[in-house]
């Protein structure tokens, strides 16, 4: 099997391409070789269960390679909990010793950017952190090089994957949307970058839920704790919108509301919630999606999903979704609005 060291891995052509959706790409063979760079809490409660949970469900499908943090105990914890073959606490040497296919980076957000360049400039398809980098520049230089050398790269706004999320979607099919509010709300978070680093998750699952955005109006309330912010929207299929960030509202939850002629649809996010969606036409009640008890909440959530989506796009030969170019407006109209 290839080196992840080579140019280019065994599953992808160096074609040149416009974007990386019409790449040139051949499907790899199972088993895919799967590292993880990260063993903090957010990995261990979400990513690496998901890849061990994948594995169980697809036999043969992945092999759980390695696990790298520079807690070298924590590494090799991790790798003992959840099935890995080997840890590491360096990356290089993971990367040049372990023959991956593929890597999930799970890095503070402040190491997203270079972590993600070093992967991308190594031919290795990678699943990265959001936000992709701290700054608009770093963001759009990941898509950038992942675009230019062929590389498959998701980022990790794994609402776009919430089992709810995707129910609502498919309920509402060709239905037209008039109205749309989407709201985040924490506990009590007053860190100065909750709205661009946390609530980037209910912004862009707006727009995985009403489509592009035509224009943007941010308001911000100073006062209490932390500032709250609403922003006033109009999408490009003509539907009005509201998103709401209130970081030290007492309750860890993601919801939205969608409207049109005669029908409405409430969804409440796997993160902070049961993770469920409901449907009104003409008062009544007509869907209803609902997790069976004992779902874990990194199933509720959407990285599940998300892993899913990682390895099958690279066994199938295909981009994943989300792209960094994919991703792009959203954090273009967030962050330059907030």
């Amino acid at each position: 099997m290839p080196s992840a060291r080579s140019s280019w891995p065994r599953c992808w052509s160096s074609c040149k391409a416009a974007s990386l959706e019409s790449l040139c790409m051949t499907a790899l063979k199972p088993p895919l070789r799967m590292g993880v760079i990260g063993a903090g809490a957010h990995s261990r409660e979400n990513h690496l269960p998901s890849l061990a949970l994948y594995q169980r469900e697809h036999p043969g499908q992945v092999a759980l390679v390695a696990v790298c943090d520079l807690d070298a105990g924590r590494a090799s914890r991790a790798a003992a909990q959840f099935g890995f073959e080997k840890s590491y606490f360096s990356i290089d040497t993971m990367l040049d010793e372990a023959r991956l296919d593929a890597c999930v980076a799970v890095t503070p957000m402040e190491f997203t950017a270079e972590c993600a360049l070093r992967l991308i400039a190594r031919g290795l398809p990678c699943l990265i952190e959001k936000p992709p980098g701290v700054t608009l520049e770093q963001a759009r230089a990941i898509a950038a090089a992942a675009e230019n050398r062929g590389v498959p790269v998701m980022v990790s706004l794994n609402r776009r994957h919430d089992p709810a999320l995707l129910a609502a979607v498919r309920w509402r099919s060709e239905r037209r949307i008039r109205y749309v509010r989407s709201v985040i709300s924490r506990a009590r978070r007053r860190e100065e970058g909750f709205v661009r680093n946390t609530a980037i998750h209910a912004f862009d699952a707006m727009r995985a839920l009403a489509g592009e955005i035509g224009s943007s109006r941010f308001e911000w309330q100073e006062e209490g704790e932390a500032p709250w912010v609403v922003a006033r929207l109009v999408f490009e299929c003509g539907a009005l919108g509201t998103f709401e960030a209130l970081p030290t509202a007492g309750a860890n939850q993601e919801r939205h509301e969608l409207y049109g002629d005669g029908w409405r649809l409430e969804i409440r996010g796997g993160y902070g919630d049961a993770g469920e969606a409901v449907a009104f036409e003409d008062r009544a009640e007509v869907f209803r999606f609902s997790h069976p008890p004992g779902t874990p909440a990194f199933v509720r959530n959407g990285s599940h999903g998300e892993t899913r989506e990682f390895v099958t796009s690279l066994l199938e030969g295909r981009a994943p979704y989300p792209t960094p170019a994919q991703t792009l407006p959203s954090l273009e109209t967030l962050w330059q609005g907030a």
